[in-house]
């Protein structure tokens, strides 16, 4: 049988418990991921705010934060953009749309496909650079959202 204080202390056991697990997530501590996430969204178009007229578009959120030891370097943020308006949601980075690890980043532009009545055949439909972390001039901060990217045509 159990004494009183020992109830006591389970009780307030299990309350400490209950309330790390409501707490953990929201402060960003507990779910295993070694860097903090952060939602944004955004839209992307051409600089004239037409549409790009593409049957995908892929962003990729490149973390420029340093990794937190040898093996464990933070992931890219990905998210596919409604082609219909050019908008995107919050982008997948460890748990689905999540969002991106906070900071700053550097954002690749990836198109599939072209829609009818889109430029000819052979045809880029977003300048070359934007494809790759090492050229893109698309920088951002997770902090600036929502984004409007306005990229030239081509």
């Amino acid at each position: 049988m159990l004494t009183r204080t020992a109830l006591i202390n389970r009780s307030q056991a299990a309350a400490l418990l209950a309330l790390g697990c409501v707490l953990g997530p929201m402060l960003g501590c507990g779910d295993g991921h070694p860097y903090r996430v952060t939602p944004v969204r955004g839209s992307i178009a051409y600089e004239d705010g037409s549409l790009i007229p593409a049957e995908g578009i892929t962003l990729r959120f490149e973390s420029q934060e340093p990794p937190v030891n040898p093996k464990e370097h933070p992931r890219p943020g990905l998210v596919e953009v409604d082609v219909s308006s050019g908008e995107f949601g919050a982008p997948t980075t460890y748990d689905y749309q999540d969002g991106v690890v906070r900071g700053r980043h550097k954002v690749l532009v990836q198109v599939t496909g072209a829609q009818p009545g889109a430029p000819a055949s052979g045809q880029a439909l977003i300048p070359k650079g934007y494809g790759s972390a090492a050229s893109t001039p698309l920088e951002v901060s997770s902090g600036d959202s929502p984004f409007e990217f306005r990229i030239p045509k081509p």
